[in-house]
């Protein structure tokens, strides 16, 4: 089971994993992004 399965079941997990990291990279970029867009859309 991986920790990504781990943290969707609620069980205890490594915050640390390199897949968890790099899918809040994405995250992290992917919400800045669409804010960006929000925010120039209004001026």
């Amino acid at each position: 089971m991986t920790e990504w399965e781990k943290m969707q079941a609620g069980q205890i997990y490594n915050d640390f994993d390199a897949d968890l990291f790099s899918r809040r990279v994405v995250e992290k970029n992917c919400l800045r992004s669409h804010s960006v867009n929000l925010y120039t859309s209004h001026i």
